[in-house]
């Protein structure tokens, strides 16, 4: 997968991949790395706003990898707030039933 381009699908951790964990620079004050990696925002996106697109995202994208139906039953085990998203997302995805 590294060789692909899919280097958050990489086995093999270098000290380059995993930011956050095996380097520093998730929550450091400032933090260079690859400008492929960066997205710049529009002004009318606020911080905060800014700071939900990782967690929507995951939550999107475990919606998406499940394959629910229209009038399927979800269970979510875990209510942070990825889980929180997952149930708005999968009640919006059209599930009939969300238990936390």
């Amino acid at each position: 997968m590294c060789r692909a381009g899919q280097e958050h699908l990489c086995r093999e951790v270098n000290g380059t991949n995993y930011i956050g964990f095996v380097c520093n620079g998730a929550y450091a004050e400032y933090y260079v790395g690859k400008a492929s990696n960066a997205y710049l925002l529009p002004d009318t996106v606020s911080d905060v706003a800014a700071g939900l697109i990782d967690p929507l995202m995951v939550a999107y994208h475990a919606i998406h990898q499940s394959g629910l139906k229209l009038h399927d039953k979800v269970l979510v085990v875990g209510s942070g707030i990825i889980g929180q998203l997952i149930g708005g997302l999968a009640k919006k995805a059209g599930a009939s039933y969300v238990d936390m």
